[in-house]
């Protein structure tokens, strides 16, 4: 993950949670039926029941997700050791006046934004273009999930067209 690489895992958590806690929030407050799918592909949840309305589980989701954003910001602690290294370093910098770098910044140098999504955007393509068995893994599972989905959508014909 590029952010867990360059930044630690505690940001990672919390900008996640936020993006989920915003769409689920604008879930819930959408006017049209577009507004509201666009933003449920980019949430997760829709367990609450369908029994009080998609406003109210939309709202339940948003404050649901919200609560565990406020969570995870406040209790979760780093727990990346190049993160903790490099806080640990600007500490003793503060402290001494004295340079540390842990082995690994010094062997890799530094990484750029850029550079790390480039890295993460073309490695699952490279993987899947080089390496037989990850090809082969991908197309065995396109067809089991093509066909299992494909029999999601007849469920409702077969059970309430054929069977009533």
């Amino acid at each position: 993950m590029v952010s867990k690489e360059l930044y630690g895992r505690q940001y990672l958590f919390f900008a996640t949670y936020m993006f989920l806690t915003s769409f689920n929030a604008g879930a819930a407050d959408s006017q049209n039926i577009e507004t509201l799918i666009i933003l449920r592909f980019l949430a997760v949840g829709g367990f609450v029941g369908q029994t009080i309305g998609w406003r109210w589980i939309e709202g339940v989701m948003a404050i649901f997700s919200g609560v565990l954003w406020l969570i995870y910001t406040l209790l979760i602690p780093e727990t990346y050791a190049l993160v903790l290294l490099r806080k640990r370093a600007a500490a003793l910098l503060k402290r001494t006046g004295q340079v540390y770098k842990s082995k690994s910044d010094v062997e890799q140098g530094t990484k750029s934004i850029g550079t790390a999504f480039k890295t993460a955007l073309i490695r699952p393509w490279l993987l899947l273009f080089r390496e037989p068995i990850v090809l082969l893994l991908s197309l065995y599972m396109t067809v089991v999930y093509g066909t299992l989905y494909m029999l999601f959508g007849a469920f409702p014909i077969v059970y309430q067209q054929g069977r009533g």
